[in-house]
């Protein structure tokens, strides 16, 4: 009798102190959701505006940035341009700065010294709304929506019609496994509602769908092949030329086989640039790029 009676406290005690710390880390969310909550948007009078259906040039000029309260530099004097109607690719280690180039681009933050430019106009004096209507960006953190597949797709530009999600899912190479699901379209995903869990880089072509439902003329993706399989990764490629044709388009990848299709590409490391060209001048500079070409394909040999 006492042995089943302090056995009963004891689960009572274990769940009492997981409860305590579970209520303490959403005390810690919620502290940081007040935080955001409470910034205030600063009132700007932008003075420029992107015009609709043009090609894009976007230029890097000198560009430093460190993170608020984090004065480590993370963009260092880093120059570079993003030429219109052309695919650009950019590698390099972990750390090196090539997401936050996204963020800046994104207008998430302001360069801390430099300057970015769209078609001549700095990129400080265009409205971010105005900015984000005519760019679509596939983040590398993206999000699992537990919703249907078609509602998934239908984020990247809402009130869009069926046929634009199937062309979206066409040009991600998602078509095929979609249709094999029950449901095709209307199959519900994740396991929140009791849907369908995809794999990896099944969720990656949905997330590369959704980025795809925009016909806008500048392309941002971050590592968008990297649950991709190899031969995923040739199928999608064969799509992408095509996508892409006429618009400026940007690439983050570790995937030397992904950026070696882009019409340029630069190398990073430590928040600048150190080498630039196409995947053929690279090789044959012999430097970062290429010892990282050699190293990635021979594990296929």
């Amino acid at each position: 009798m006492f042995y089943i009676s302090f056995t009963q406290s004891q689960r009572i005690m274990k769940s009492l102190l997981g409860n305590a710390s579970e209520l303490y880390k959403n005390i810690l969310f919620l502290e940081n959701l007040f935080e955001f909550l409470a910034i205030k948007i600063p009132d700007i009078k932008y003075k420029g505006r992107l015009p609709s259906r043009t090609s894009y040039e976007i230029v890097f000029d000198n560009v430093s940035f460190h993170y608020p309260h984090n004065k480590q530099i993370v963009l260092d004097s880093l120059s570079l341009t993003l030429k219109a109607r052309k695919i650009t690719a950019i590698v390099g280690t972990n750390g090196a700065g090539k997401s936050t180039l996204v963020k800046l681009l994104c207008q998430f933050y302001n360069p801390n010294s430099g300057e970015i430019k769209i078609n001549s106009t700095p990129l400080s004096d265009i409205d971010p709304k105005d900015l984000h209507q005519h760019m679509t960006v596939l983040f590398q953190n993206y999000i699992h929506y537990h919703m249907s597949v078609k509602e998934n797709i239908a984020l990247g530009s809402i009130g869009d019609e069926h046929n634009t999600i199937l062309s979206a899912a066409m040009a991600a190479g998602a078509d095929s496994f979609i249709e094999q699901l029950d449901e095709g379209y209307d199959t519900v995903l994740g396991r929140w509602f009791g849907g369908v869990e995809l794999s990896g880089g099944e969720w990656q072509r949905i997330a590369l769908a959704r980025a795809f439902m925009r016909d806008v003329g500048f392309i941002i993706l971050d590592e968008p092949t990297s649950a991709l399989d190899s031969w995923a990764e040739i199928d999608w490629l064969d799509r992408f030329r095509t996508l892409c044709q006429d618009k400026t388009t940007l690439i983050i990848t570790h995937r030397f086989t992904t950026a070696r299709h882009a019409d340029m590409i630069y190398v990073m490391d430590e928040g600048k640039v150190v080498e630039a060209g196409t995947h053929d001048e690279l090789l044959e500079l012999g430097g970062l790029y290429a010892s990282s070409w050699y190293e990635q394909t021979k594990k296929f040999k």
